[in-house]
């Protein structure tokens, strides 16, 4: 067998991505065939167009791309340091303008919507939970975050005083909690219930407002807010 490269030449013209996006326009191609161009060509055992479609079938789909690692997506056989980069910022890329889209991720938290968007960026691609901080001044403008915990697939143990030690060192008027459910369902578990029971009596003795507790998933923009459901009040 040749060690030569299935290049795109090796495609019959009609199915060549780049003659097919010049003539149809880039709306017309699948998944597989932009993510063709960026990798420029295949592999000894695969072309191209094959080798987009074997990285799409191990994330699961176009949606899931952008939960691939660096050391999941080099397993992949053709995949070196130089592609697994590409298509890591071509993922990270495709995050980064659906948060633009949905609004993006403010300096001043106006609501909810807006703390979830940030807890969905701070767990992005994290395959277990984390417990999340924002910590606000008087205005809710967002002094610092940080992530307080890394657990595992369905805990991330946290004290109060852990969450409550960085709010009175960035001297925090206020702060809004939140972890996220790799399993992508959003409902509040009796831990869940009793942690922020804890937080919220902690946040009345420190005088530091808590104005929210949010649970993420690990796709798309969805949130649960304990203040939008009542269980928070100021």
């Amino acid at each position: 067998m040749s060690d030569e490269r299935l290049g795109v030449k090796s495609l019959p013209p009609e199915l060549r991505p780049r003659e097919r996006l010049q003539r149809y326009g880039a709306r017309a191609l699948s998944d597989a065939e932009l993510l063709a161009i960026l990798l420029g060509s295949g592999t000894t055992k695969h072309n191209v167009i094959d080798l987009a479609q074997l990285i799409l079938q191990h994330a699961g789909g176009l949606g899931q791309l952008t939960q691939l690692s660096y050391e999941q997506i080099t397993q992949l056989d053709g995949i070196g340091p130089s592609r697994a980069c590409t298509v890591l910022s071509l993922s990270e890329l495709a995050r980064r303008l659906s948060l633009l889209q949905a609004g993006g991720l403010v300096e001043k938290i106006g609501g909810s919507a807006d703390a979830g968007r940030y807890f969905n960026d701070l767990a992005s691609r994290r395959g277990q939970e984390c417990f999340m901080v924002l910590y606000l001044d008087s205005k809710h403008r967002v002094l610092e975050k940080k992530v307080v915990s890394v657990g595992t697939l369905n805990e991330a143990p946290v004290h109060p005083r852990d969450v409550f030690h960085y709010a009175v060192h960035h001297n925090a008027c206020c702060i809004i909690c939140g972890h996220n459910h790799p399993s992508n369902d959003l409902t509040p578990s009796r831990a869940d219930d009793r942690l922020t029971e804890r937080l919220q009596a902690a946040a009345d003795l420190l005088g530091i407002d808590l104005l929210d507790h949010i649970i993420v998933g690990h796709e798309g923009l969805a949130y649960y807010s304990y203040r939008e459901h009542g269980r928070i009040i100021q």
